[in-house]
């Protein structure tokens, strides 16, 4: 008869060290995560921003907005950041499209005037943009969107930017919105 190599005690010693064993695995699992999720929220941002924007989005394609006869799409627009200034306790969501149509901005303005979007039970209204007659603040996305409006000015159509937004507040750090 083989005599074992390996002599297991008798006395359940190494069923308390695999129990050990497993709760230490288990605690430094529980310490990595822990650890790593401010960093992965630092390097990705925080997903609930990524969430409402893409409900903004897909509320605002979903609404089938009534456009101008002979309204053309011509670029979609998303944003999801800040509004310029550090500090600011906001993330911005905007989501639109510009387009390029032979009405008046009068008429443009009339048939988009009473469209709104939901966004988590707030009412967002559809705005227009206009490459000469923004009256809003000078911040993100706004000034960019209204500086490739800017370049439309000599073209015989008349260049907008339909779109909705709202401002949410941050919750954790996301630096997407601390611009």
């Amino acid at each position: 008869m083989l005599k074992n190599f390996i002599h297991l005690p008798k006395s359940g010693l190494l069923k308390k060290n695999m129990k050990l064993i497993r709760n230490i695995c288990i605690g430094f699992v529980i310490i990595l995560v822990l650890f790593s999720l401010p960093f992965i929220l630092f390097i990705f941002g925080n997903p609930i921003h990524d969430l409402n924007a893409w409900m903004l989005g897909k509320n605002f394609y979903a609404k089938n907005i009534a456009h101008p006869t002979g309204s053309l799409l011509l670029e979609k627009k998303v944003y999801l950041g800040g509004i310029s200034t550090h500090g600011d306790p906001l993330c911005v969501y905007a989501v639109g499209e510009w387009r390029s149509s032979p009405l008046s901005r009068e008429k443009i303005v009339e048939i988009y005037h009473s469209e709104v979007v939901t966004l988590w039970g707030e009412k967002v209204p559809i705005k227009v943009m206009f490459a000469d007659g923004y009256e809003g603040p000078y911040t993100l996305p706004y000034a960019y969107w209204q500086d490739d409006l800017r370049n439309t000015l000599t073209d015989k159509n008349t260049h907008y930017i339909v779109y909705a937004s709202t401002k949410w507040p941050i919750l954790l750090f996301d630096h997407r919105c601390d611009d």
